[in-house]
């Protein structure tokens, strides 16, 4: 299939036509909305999320088996992982839900449309009248052979429970494609697939993502379990009220590391999903219902991406219910937990009191996987003959996994077929005949979609929790409302969470425009449509970041591919927007009304702490070449969500590029290379990394802080204090979406005062006085201005001049002009002259900014470093290495444990300093020799020991290092400086 067909069959689930109705025929209904599922592919590296998006492209024959259709960078293909969130739709038939299914055929006996509420009413009549007929028939036969009931009643119930425990093993395996099925009514269902990165420094693609999901399938790896990465994302996922379902991958793995072994198997696999539950647990917002996973449920499916093959447990309770005699629903609760089954007897029993008993889930699900991958194996021993048997005693004793000839009927395949091939035409062996042969018999595809289809949510009914969080204006206004009801008739609200290349992401490097990717909450929209461009700073009555510009183009992403759709698009859409790049940097709101509030911003799990000084040389920067590289730099900042660019002050024409870590900085200055061309890329000069720091306070002022205007007329008198631990761990915590969150002017001041007071335990009247609370993601920044001025004349006018100043000396504190954070300035006293031509911004902005700079003078300073979370994994042979490289680097052990069963491997998580995690890797092979290995994500932030005036300690000669780094002078200024004397 073509990616324009693939497109022209997804048009009708997002086009909104006024006029028009959905055509029944199509598999539509009235409202196609509900019939979209938004979700986020999120995981650990390198446990198989591509594949088994992957594996849905191959369904809808987008790409052949071996072609990796989503990872289409350059720089993806050459490490193996995935660097940027890529987009895709799929539509799919899909069984119908068990009420919509009887509307249905009701409404095809009627004549009428089965979304109708005559139509449930006909079916409810129907299925009430044939029920009365039953309930008549079983009257008059109870009352024609009572007598003859009551004798045959005991004998009748032991009939029926010698034939239910009949168990056929030689029984032929049919997948679920019984004519039943084929008749069954189908609906249609848009699958929109957002496939995100899994390596931590690439967080922020997969914080975009999440914003447009309403669902999220999470893969872990079998063997492995949820790793750090996996439970960060969780978290976020969680945080945003998105619906998680699980993916157990890589199942193939088992038969190499347990092989027979069906109770280890289990057992690792159970820890893994009781551990995500775990996290689950923890963080579930209580308001989706029951979201924990569980494969009796069928939230839970296992197979493996790489193969395309997988399975969830109604599959098998499909293929074995029957022959056990039990329905399908209790079939499925048998084949996991605490189930075992006695093949002597055949019945089942909650507790394993004999030794032949069997685990459900081993003895059904497990043991004929195991048997078909041994026979494969066998047969690239025995390729000679075609049917060889594997193990003849085994399978008299009901145990072995017969021949491949008699799997290969068993499946309906035969041995000739091209699937059971490689390119050269040979016959494929072993774990790819094993993987092919599962591929025909359970496609991965399937139980995949079923299972978005039927756990995760569609935009009617997922916005109506979500849009509390995500909306930052008043829940009660037309926006809010229309968000809530997913109305296509309220006003538009789009979400922009990232930038695309305007050629597709295949052509990242080399496009100078970008589409705005986002999702509709409510309205409609089409091309050539005036929007208001709503920036992540403005507010309703604000003057700045607000843009009224019109759509040039819609268009639908597929992977690397960008398609046009015309007509209007309505709520649900996931499209990528052009020709309004210039007018937003990385988020934006789009909408229609004019009193609308934005999206409240993304909180990205990681920071950009890692920083390089980048220039071009003096020959290069000459003329319009220099010009290059800042349009290059803006392009690249665009790009990526988290990656920020400061003008740098130590060289001119020099810029700082701040990004997530070592791979994230290696990516992105390949892709500035390529940006600037051939030509310039050998004249780019990038400096050793660095690290960000922030300042704080550990202490009071010792006094009052006093500045004065330049003319000398107004005079600021102010006190510091570190903030609340509590307070500024719920304003910047990621996670967080109080009240707090929001501090802005905009924001409601007595909605603020309410929580500060019951959960801080602040002052009423301080807490009404709190004029801002500046939380500065990028700079992960957080500080508190508090006017504890009385009586003073022209405060408010003078409010905004003084938020500047503020703002200002937060932006660089006085230690070394990096980021203050964690301060808490309260203003004791105005003294502001008369005549507004002498207290201007060009006077009072300057005096704010030193009595800043002044009250942390005055206090106890520190300097704040990142630190990075460490996770250990490596065979008990190499601990001593890991405890030696962690020694070497300054490392802090923070917890230890086995990690695997199998191997005798160990986890050890520990705390590093971002300023030494430089050559970490390295060290730790030389000291392993290869054998261990290590996952960084970002922690916290923590104090460098020592005092930063005092140069003889550590704080003191990181203070030192910095100051001459920026050109500034080595002492740190006194005090006596700044303060104004009276």
């Amino acid at each position: 299939m073509s990616v324009r067909r693939a497109v022209e069959e997804i048009i009708p689930f997002i086009r909104h036509n006024e006029n028009e109705q959905s055509n029944d025929k199509d598999g539509l209904s009235n409202n196609a909305t509900s019939q979209i599922r938004n979700v986020a592919v999120i995981a650990h590296v390198d446990h198989g999320k591509s594949t088994l998006v992957n594996a849905l492209c191959v369904a809808k024959k987008l790409c052949k088996g071996n072609e990796l259709f989503m990872d289409s960078l350059d720089a993806e293909a050459e490490r193996g992982i995935t660097i940027k969130s890529s987009s895709i739709s799929f539509v799919f038939d899909v069984p119908m839900p068990e009420q919509l299914r009887r509307n249905t055929i009701a409404a095809s006996i009627q004549g009428s449309s089965p979304s109708t509420s005559s139509s449930d009413d006909d079916s409810k009549k129907m299925v009430k009248k044939q029920n009365t007929k039953e309930d008549e028939a079983k009257k008059s036969g109870s009352e024609k052979c009572d007598s003859q009931a009551k004798t045959m009643k005991k004998p009748q119930k032991k009939k029926k429970q010698k034939k239910s425990s009949r168990f056929d093993r030689n029984a032929p395996l049919q997948w679920h494609h019984t004519p039943r099925d084929t008749t069954m009514p189908t609906e249609k269902v848009l699958l929109n697939v957002i496939d995100s990165p899994g390596h931590v420094d690439f967080s922020s693609e997969v914080t975009a993502a999440l914003r447009l999901a309403d669902g999220a399938l999470v893969v872990i790896d079998c063997a492995e379990g949820p790793r750090v990465q996996t439970r960060t994302v969780v978290r976020q996922a969680l945080a945003e009220r998105i619906r998680p379902v699980l993916f157990v991958n890589k199942l193939d793995k088992m038969f190499f590391l347990w092989p027979g072994d069906y109770e280890a198997c289990y057992q690792r696999i159970l820890r893994g999903i009781e551990s995500l539950n775990a996290v689950i647990q923890q963080n579930d917002p209580k308001l989706m219902g029951p979201v924990t996973v569980h494969p009796q449920n069928a939230t839970v499916a296992f197979g493996s991406g790489l193969h395309g093959w997988g399975f969830t447990l109604r599959h098998w309770a499909a293929i074995y219910h029957n022959r056990c005699g039990i329905s399908e629903r209790k079939m499925m609760k048998k084949l996991w937990g605490d189930n075992f089954w006695d093949p002597k007897t055949k019945l089942w029993s909650r507790a394993k009191t004999l030794q032949r008993q069997v685990r459900g889930f081993n003895h059904f699900v497990l043991r004929p996987l195991n048997n078909l991958f041994k026979a494969c194996k066998d047969y690239e021993k025995h390729l000679e003959r075609q049917d060889v048997v594997v193990s003849s005693s085994e399978e008299g004793k009901g145990g072995g996994g017969g021949d491949i000839g008699k799997w290969m009927r068993r499946l309906g395949v035969s041995p000739n077929s091209a699937g059971l091939k490689n390119k050269k035409g040979d016959r494929l062996v072993g774990s790819r005949l094993f993987g092919a042969l599962m591929k025909g018999w359970m496609p991965a595809a399937e139980p995949m979609v079923k299972m978005i289809h039927q756990h995760v949510p569609s935009p009617l009914q997922a916005q109506k929790y979500r849009s509390e969080i995500l909306y930052a204006g008043p829940q009660d206004d037309t926006a809010s409302r229309a968000m809530r009801a997913c109305d296509p008739e309220g006003p538009l609200m789009v979400y922009i969470s990232k930038m695309l290349p305007a050629g597709g992401s295949s052509s990242s490097s080399s496009s100078s425009r970008f589409l705005a990717f986002g999702r509709v909450f409510s309205g409609t929209m089409k091309s050539g449509e005036q929007v208001r461009i709503l920036g992540d700073d403005y507010y309703p009555g604000a003057k700045h970041g607000l843009f009224v510009k019109p759509v040039s183009s819609i268009n639908h992403v597929m992977g690397p591919y960008v398609e046009a759709i015309s007509g209007r698009v309505g709520p649900g859409a996931v499209v990528a927007i052009a020709g309004i790049d210039r007018y937003l940097e990385k988020n934006a709101t789009l909408t229609t009304a004019k009193d609308a509030h934005t999206f409240v911003s993304l909180h990205h799990a990681v920071a950009p702490v890692v920083r390089v000084l980048v220039h071009l040389d003096k020959r290069a920067a000459r003329g319009a070449a220099g010009d290059r590289l800042p349009k290059a730099l803006r392009q690249l900042s665009q790009a990526d969500p988290l990656i920020k660019v400061i003008k740098s002050e130590e060289v001119a024409g020099g810029f700082i590029l701040c990004v997530g870590g070592i791979l994230h900085l290696d990516v992105s200055l390949n892709d500035l290379r390529e940006k600037l061309g051939p030509s310039l890329a050998d004249a780019l000069i990038v400096s050793q990394p660095t690290v960000s720091f922030r300042e704080t306070i550990a202490s009071e002022s010792r006094e009052t802080a006093v500045a004065k205007s330049a003319n000398k007329h107004n005079r600021i008198h102010a006190t510091a204090a570190p903030m609340d631990k509590g307070l500024l761990e719920a304003v910047c915590a990621p996670e967080s979406k109080s009240d707090l969150s929001d501090f802005s002017i905009s924001s409601d001041a007595k909605k603020r005062a309410r929580a500060l007071v019951s959960e801080f335990s602040f002052d009423p009247a301080t807490a009404k006085k709190v004029w801002a609370l500046h939380h500065n993601q990028q700079l992960s920044s957080c500080n508190m201005l508090v006017d504890g001025s009385r009586g003073s004349q022209y405060a408010n006018e003078i409010k905004e001049m003084v938020l500047d100043g503020f703002a200002e000396a937060c932006a660089k504190g006085i230690l070394c002009q990096e980021p203050l954070t964690g301060l808490q300035m309260t203003v004791e006293d105005f003294k502001i002259i008369a005549d507004s031509a002498h207290r201007n911004a060009r006077q009072i902005t300057p005096m704010a900014r030193q009595c800043v700079h002044t009250a942390q003078l005055l206090s106890d300073s520190r300097l704040l470093e990142p630190y990075f979370e460490l996770t250990l994994t490596g065979p008990k042979s190499a601990e001593k290495g890991i405890f030696t490289t962690l020694r070497q680097t300054h490392g802090q052990v923070v917890d230890q444990k086995g990690a695997c069963s199998a191997g005798d491997f160990v986890e050890i998580a520990a705390h590093l300093s971002v300023r030494n995690s430089f050559g970490f890797t390295k060290k730790l092979r030389e000291n392993t020799k290869g054998e261990a290995f290590v996952e960084m994500k970002f922690s916290h932030w923590d104090a460098v020991p020592g005092d930063p005036r005092d140069k003889q300690s550590e704080a003191g000669r990181v203070v030192l290092e910095i100051r001459k780094r920026k050109g500034l002078k080595p002492d740190i200024p006194h005090e006596s400086d700044y303060q104004v004397r009276l």
